[in-house]
């Protein structure tokens, strides 16, 4: 098909989005896969296979397919009763620890600053620090006081740019580019692997590539018969 020419830049940008679709894509059907898949490959981890070999259609080994077993859980139905038991007959096993959230408690960190002061130090909280340092950008460098006083902290460098890149895209985006690459629309947007090949008799018999199913992106046709439905080739 016939497209206005594109910048460099364009096309890089275009790469990305087509590509990011195509990671979308993957992902959601790799986790549907593994889900529709995974009652199957459960009755067969049940009857004694842990593995599977994993071929193409023509008896190519691609890798091993493991079934691993389920996992043994521990469910205990009274912690308190056990670590009782554990205070009683392995009192080696039982340490002290601090409970949940306790280390930042202010009443602990006063007692501990008071008798063991080595173990406590000072800092600013995250999300503080954050505030300060995007204030010293504002300032070039100076942070201000709640009295509006400035004081120079920082040296504010720009570095130049890495080259690297986010994409952010519109919702519908990944649907859109994927129709388009099944339609044809990106045939000759070069995209590594996954660019979209174009094989015509003509090209097999220049190339002297042996006679075979022609790739069209996601579509596979061939002379011999196919599945109706799913375009299995038989």
């Amino acid at each position: 098909m016939t497209r206005p020419p594109m910048s460099p830049t364009a096309l890089a940008a275009l790469q990305v989005a087509v590509l990011e679709a195509f990671k979308w894509v993957a992902d959601q059907e790799r986790t549907a896969t593994r889900a529709a898949n995974a009652p199957m490959f459960a009755a067969q981890k049940a009857d004694g296979d842990r593995t599977r070999d994993v071929l193409l259609p023509d008896g190519t080994m691609l890798g091993t397919l493991s079934i691993p077993k389920g996992e043994t859980e521990v469910q205990v139905t009274d912690p308190a009763k056990l670590l009782a038991w554990v205070r009683e007959h392995r009192p080696d096993m039982i340490e002290r620890r601090l409970r949940t959230g306790a280390a930042t408690s202010v009443q602990l960190l006063d007692l501990v600053a008071e008798h063991l002061p080595g173990l406590v130090e000072e800092g600013i909280r995250d999300s503080d620090y954050t505030a300060l340092k995007n204030q010293m950008i504002m300032t070039k460098g100076s942070v201000i006081s709640p009295e509006g006083e400035p004081t120079m902290m920082a040296a504010i460098v720009k570095h130049d740019p890495t080259g690297k890149v986010t994409y952010r895209p519109e919702p519908g985006a990944h649907e859109r580019v994927i129709a388009a690459y099944l339609r044809g629309d990106l045939d000759g947007i070069q995209l590594g692997r996954l660019t979209r090949l174009e094989l015509t008799a003509g090209d097999t018999e220049a190339s002297g590539t042996p006679p075979g199913p022609v790739i069209t992106g996601a579509v596979i046709t061939s002379d011999e018969p196919a599945d109706a439905e799913t375009g299995t080739l038989w």
